[in-house]
């Protein structure tokens, strides 16, 4: 612990990416300095547990509560506004991590709308994206990677194959394909790939 994950005490896996003078000359939607619905120190944490989790996994017991932050951030129109003008990829990225537990619980359509929300919020900020170091530094993005697949975005996975491709047989799974996320985490047990 104290090799890596001590903030104060030596530590250096939970550094900020960012220094403390470069804050304030970030633009605004970058600083995560809190809102009345979400402290920065929550960012902080968000931030810090995203970190440690491309280190030691994605189940570790030091999450904040996503669940929460996400429903204070989004809690009415003006915490939404205020999410997104404090720390617009904080909120991207809670969303992302939110989605398999919005699919669960509202069902596939939600999660499709909260995932096409994400996408259009990132094209709007795509000019200070790449000054956001707990974005691209700090963000575990290897936890949303497989979206894009599973809502059908990416154009490789929904065209016709070529002959003499490998032919993947996906087995009925009864209700849990409804729900391609939740479905996801369940591994590969209920397929085979043919390859002639």
């Amino acid at each position: 612990y104290s090799v890596c994950c001590k903030p104060h005490g030596g530590g250096t896996l939970l550094e900020d990416c960012r220094k403390p003078g470069d804050v304030q000359l970030l633009p605004k939607p970058l600083r995560c300095q809190g809102t009345p619905w979400i402290s920065g120190e929550e960012w902080d944490s968000y931030f810090h547990a995203h970190q440690l989790s491309q280190v030691i996994g994605t189940s570790f017991k030091g999450w904040p509560n996503t669940t929460a932050l996400l429903a204070r951030a989004n809690a009415s129109g003006a915490a939404l506004e205020a999410s997104k003008k404090d720390c617009v990829f904080g909120l991207a990225a809670l969303v992302l991590h939110g989605l398999p537990a919005m699919e669960a619980k509202q069902g596939v359509r939600v999660a499709l709308r909260a995932y096409n929300e994400v996408s259009r919020l990132r094209g709007q900020a795509a000019d200070i994206e790449p000054l956001d170091c707990r974005w691209n530094e700090m963000t575990n993005h290897a936890m949303f990677a497989h979206y894009p697949l599973l809502f059908g975005g990416e154009a490789r996975f929904t065209e016709r194959c070529p002959n003499g491709a490998p032919r993947i047989f996906v087995y009925d799974t009864g209700d849990m394909a409804d729900n391609p996320l939740t479905c996801s985490r369940t591994g590969f047990w209920a397929s085979e790939v043919y390859i002639d």
